[in-house]
């Protein structure tokens, strides 16, 4: 099938698409829920009495990560519907846009925390692909906490 666009035409633009990407990006901290690791699995009598029941048998490793995202805050943080991503921020939603690595970071596991500039969010949700001539990006919503 015959395409408006020429290959060259089309890879320029890709290029540009991503160039925006990399000018406007910001990073976004990500905080997963922690690894469990046991140490002890089997001790000795009976659970609940003596000191057994207080003892400790695993460790919390913390688990997070880092991506880049392009941040879009409403202008009053009112309900408001943002142009083409189709959707509506409440007061103190944000919405995201990161690449293929920050999908499967914010996919992965159970995501507690997502720290942008000092302030905390929350992710709302799932994921809405942004394809552009076959450069994609990802769009989260993010709900701020108090």
């Amino acid at each position: 099938m015959a395409s408006l666009i020429s290959s060259t035409d089309r890879e320029s633009f890709q290029n540009g698409y991503l160039d925006f990407f990399d000018t406007f990006k910001e990073d976004v901290h990500v905080f997963k829920a922690p690894k469990k690791i046991f140490s002890a699995i089997t001790s000795q009598g009976v659970y609940g009495y003596g000191d057994q029941s207080n003892s400790v048998n695993f460790t919390l490793v913390p688990v997070s990560g880092s991506i880049s995202a392009i941040v879009t805050y409403a202008e009053d943080q009112d309900l408001k519907i943002l142009g083409e991503a189709n959707k509506l921020l409440e007061i103190g939603e944000i919405l995201i846009d990161t690449n293929e690595y920050g999908k499967d970071l914010l996919n992965s596991g159970a995501t507690e925390l997502v720290k942008i500039k000092n302030e905390t969010f929350i992710v709302v949700g799932a994921e809405r692909s942004r394809d552009f001539l076959g450069s994609a990006l990802f769009s989260f919503k993010l709900k701020r906490t108090n």
